[in-house]
């Protein structure tokens, strides 16, 4: 009888050692950031970044519902570069920025989500998408405009990321669970699509999303958490995204709805929209370790 008490005991204090040794999980980029102030008044309601292709080192910018359809670029100290107005566009909600392939092979596109909705009032929705343009660009006048609609009724949603097979992915803000949707390439400009729903993630609250340059990490943000995916080759985010993500270290932002990749990778940045109770905001960079 005390023998086989020894082994049970023996048995199940390995077992709580074995738990106890388990290393956590390492965190792939640094938990606390670099932060570099915007001036107040120059752009105060920034709902989606994107890393620029054109202009290396440089970030794109567009700006919450109300505000004019143009694009911003800002350098890594948050220096206002350019203002890019969107001709004939109109900002209804619009509420995330990506970069991404395209039709035109060997371009580089910005893609802009109108797909803002707080009051779930709006039977469609639309992607705004058109080449990247140079640092001399001062309007764009040629742009697709993708308007779509869910196969299930209104949604609020304020993040996007487009694939490396030019699918985009919608990922709602105000369902139990954020729900994701797609839509498949080829786009088409000439009719309302309908979303693809594709799954839904483990929380809610979604704010925004970026994919790497390479395709195959994608953050995913709320206000107060920041979600990290590594994919493995050709892997589909709809499989990817149905994994326990790892959740990065981040300091909560007042009104943090941005995220994006550093153009080269070595890092990630933030920024938030400015409240009124708080005189200005920052891009955060987070290193890649």
């Amino acid at each position: 009888m005390f023998q086989k008490f020894l082994v049970v005991t023996t048995g199940f204090l390995m077992l709580q050692c074995s738990k106890k040794e388990l290393p956590a999980p390492s965190l792939p980029f640094e938990s606390k950031p670099v932060s570099v102030p915007l001036l107040p008044g120059r752009i105060d309601e920034v709902s989606g970044i994107t890393a620029s292709l054109t202009v290396p080192g440089s970030i794109w910018a567009q700006q919450d519902g109300g505000n004019p359809a143009e694009i911003m670029l800002m350098n890594e100290q948050a220096m206002i570069q350019k203002r890019i107005f969107i001709k004939t566009a109109f900002n209804r909600d619009w509420e995330e920025i990506a970069s991404g392939a395209g039709p035109m092979p060997d371009s580089n596109y910005l893609y802009i989500a109108e797909t803002g909705d707080n009051n779930a009032v709006y039977n469609n929705y639309s992607v705004y998408r058109f080449v990247e343009p140079r640092l001399s660009t001062d309007t764009i006048f040629q742009f697709d405009k993708i308007n779509f609609q869910y196969p299930d009724g209104a949604h609020d949603a304020e993040a996007m990321f487009v694939s490396r097979q030019k699918d985009i992915y919608i990922i709602t803000k105000r369902d139990a669970m954020s729900k994701i949707y797609k839509l498949p390439y080829p786009q088409t400009t000439g009719a309302v699509i309908t979303a693809t729903p594709c799954g839904q993630l483990k929380f809610s609250g979604v704010t925004g999303a970026a994919l790497s340059k390479n395709g195959n990490e994608l953050l995913v943000k709320t206000y107060s958490q920041l979600y990290y995916w590594k994919f493995a080759d050709n892997e589909i985010p709809e499989t990817a995204l149905q994994r326990t993500p790892l959740q990065l270290g981040y300091e909560p932002e007042p009104q943090g709805e941005a995220v994006c990749f550093q153009y080269n990778g070595l890092g990630f940045y933030t920024i938030s929209e400015k409240p009124f109770f708080i005189s200005s905001v920052t891009l955060n960079y987070y290193k890649r370790k």
